[in-house]
């Protein structure tokens, strides 16, 4: 049961993330396609589909430093970051979740 709610959430969370592409356009950085790629992320982490997981977060960051500016510390970028450590533990690769860890920690830090 909970794999087709999963299933389905990420069939929804894709289409979604489409729709967001194709009207917003797949180089322009916007929350909601930050936002929904953290969501299809977490729903592909749930599932056990790390490396899915990881391909689709790994924009996040980078899409976030672009919105609200690349040398400003914000909420999305440190949860973006945190969210890529979990990963890279999940997967047993202890010394990347370490190091976006931090990152978001420092983060974290410089925002309160």
């Amino acid at each position: 049961m909970r794999n087709g709610k999963l299933n389905d959430a990420a069939s929804k969370y894709e289409k979604s993330l489409e729709m967001k592409l194709a009207i917003l356009g797949p180089f322009n950085p916007q929350p909601g396609i930050a936002a929904s790629l953290n969501k299809l992320e977490s729903v592909y982490h749930a599932m056990g589909k790390l490396d899915k997981a990881l391909e689709n977060h790994e924009n996040s960051p980078n899409m976030c430093r672009e919105i609200h500016g690349p040398n400003k510390p914000h909420p999305d970028i440190s949860t973006s970051l945190n969210n890529i450590g979990l990963l890279y533990e999940a997967m047993g690769k202890l010394e990347k979740a370490l190091e976006n860890q931090e990152k978001s920690l420092q983060m974290k830090l410089a925002i309160h």
